[in-house]
């Protein structure tokens, strides 16, 4: 499993989690974290590289 580190600003902020609370539409949110917690476990299957966008 992969580690998921935020950032943390000189005065102990974290941007990324501040930005989550502001959102307003929670089930956006919801999506988000489930994306982030799949990635920490590597499980890639609906992403896929593209190359040659326009």
């Amino acid at each position: 499993m992969l580690e998921v580190r935020t950032y943390l600003t000189p005065n102990n902020e974290e941007p990324y989690k501040i930005w989550l609370d502001k959102l307003s539409d929670r089930n956006a949110a919801a999506r988000i974290l489930i994306r982030v917690v799949r990635m920490a476990k590597s499980y890639w299957a609906d992403w896929q590289i593209r190359r040659n966008q326009k």
